[in-house]
């Protein structure tokens, strides 16, 4: 007994019954088509239809659709080391009420370009606030994550590409779940002004445990390294830095009524103090010099570094690993960029980075 004897009449035309096969595949496509449309986990196309909205925490997902779908003014775009910024307090710092988060871990030069791409495409932000992150010192501007991968489609502009969204065997499961109510709450967060805080207390309590204190105290006397702060300054100007000039600089450039206030994260002087990569750690530094002198000259950028505020980089205790730093150290951040304090201008650039690299080769823990 064959397939079409047990589903249709046994004296159905061979033709008709491929044809009938085909129509209800064809069927289940678009019913699927439809599904991830209406339900939209991720609110690419449009807001959810449901009464209590869900935020992905999958950010590479999630993030099309907050710019789309949420508009703004005011951004705070980055990696994880923006995690921590409070949306209200920005609010209240910059006498402003719509500021929202664009973050996404691990965010490298390139998926920043596709990021700002579709920013710049959706929207007209007056203000970005930016971390510079130690992944822009990277020689190739199309570097790829190897631990997480990119959803460029979803950045994309091709029509053609937004099938890729609909038509997706995970995002129909996810939309089946979503539409008979199982949330996993891990996943999802009701709360945009939370939705990236991710970093415990109890994570920075267990990085200064006394065991690992005296861990990273053994690593700093055996990898300790003595910066030649000349010898960075000049072998700095022959320094290239393309995932700059080719994944920042361009928006810069040609988004003049955006006011960019770009900001080095200040990861913890024990992190430059105990490197084992030293070439790699005299162009993270002299970067630095490099944004502020080739940046800060445009009139819609500024440049801040917080490299020189000693009371946050030199005590451990404000770090949950090398340079994840407290929520406390996201508000002073805030505040001090909003009163123009610890700029990098190409005036003060050389000083900064003498300073700064005077401060690694005393420091001790």
């Amino acid at each position: 007994m064959n397939f079409y004897t047990l589903i249709f009449k046994k004296d159905l035309d061979p033709k008709r019954a491929s044809l009938l096969v085909l129509s209800l595949i064809l069927m289940t496509i678009i019913l699927c088509i439809l599904l991830v449309y209406i339900v939209d986990p991720y609110q690419y196309f449009h807001k959810t239809y449901f009464s209590d909205v869900h935020f992905s925490k999958k950010q590479r997902y999630q993030v099309p659709g907050l710019i789309k779908n949420y508009p703004v003014k005011n951004y705070i775009i980055g990696t994880s080391m923006s995690e921590n910024f409070s949306t209200n307090e920005a609010n209240k710092i910059f006498s402003t009420k719509d500021f929202q988060q664009i973050i996404i871990s691990g965010l490298l030069p390139k998926n920043f370009s596709l990021v700002l791409d579709f920013l710049f495409r959706e929207n007209k932000p007056e203000l970005i606030i930016m971390d510079i992150h130690w992944y822009f010192e990277s020689l190739d501007p199309n570097k790829k994550n190897k631990r997480h991968s990119f959803p460029a489609f979803l950045y994309s502009g091709k029509y053609l590409d937004k099938q890729k969204y609909l038509f997706n065997h995970d995002l129909v499961k996810e939309s089946l779940r979503r539409l008979f109510g199982v949330i996993d709450e891990k996943k999802y967060s009701t709360n945009l002004e939370s939705l990236n805080h991710k970093m415990k207390k109890e994570l920075f309590r267990d990085y200064n445990t006394q065991e690992n204190l005296e861990k990273l105290k053994k690593k700093l006397v055996e990898n300790r390294e003595i910066y030649n702060v000349e010898d960075i300054l000049t072998h700095g100007k022959l320094y290239r830095f393309p995932s700059i000039d080719k994944n920042l600089l361009p928006y810069i450039k040609d988004n003049p009524k955006t006011k960019f206030l770009l900001f080095f994260p200040p990861y913890s002087t024990w992190y430059y103090a105990s490197t084992e990569k030293k070439s790699f750690m005299n162009r993270l530094i002299y970067m630095r010099k490099y944004v502020a002198d080739n940046l800060s000259h445009y009139n819609n950028v500024e440049v801040f570094g917080f490299d020189l505020n000693y009371f946050i980089v030199n005590d451990i205790k404000n770090y949950k690993d090398y340079g994840h730093y407290h929520k406390w150290v996201n508000s002073f951040v805030l505040k001090s960029i909003k009163n123009g304090e610890n700029k990098i201008t190409n005036e003060n650039s050389s000083n900064y980075i003498k300073n700064m690299v005077e401060n690694i080769n005393k420091y001790n823990m």
